[in-house]
């Protein structure tokens, strides 16, 4: 599983179904994402306040979703 060129490395989905991680595998329980993850926000230049307010409103966000829910 750990190789270090990373166009030689299974991907997520393989890595759950590898037999070392046979007992932690649970296919009815782990979702696909349907779009690769966008890290394009790390590049930004930003104030240390700005990251925090930023990370605070995703907080506030992910709160008051999963308040709609519950």
């Amino acid at each position: 599983m750990l190789v270090f060129d990373p166009k030689k490395r299974i991907n997520a989905e393989e890595a759950l179904a590898h037999p070392y991680l046979a007992p932690y595998h649970d296919p009815s329980d782990e979702p696909v994402a349907d779009s690769k993850f966008d890290w394009s926000f790390t590049e930004a230049d930003l104030s240390v306040d700005e990251w925090k307010e930023r990370i605070y409103q995703e907080v506030l966000d992910f709160h008051s979703l999963d308040g709609a829910n519950g």
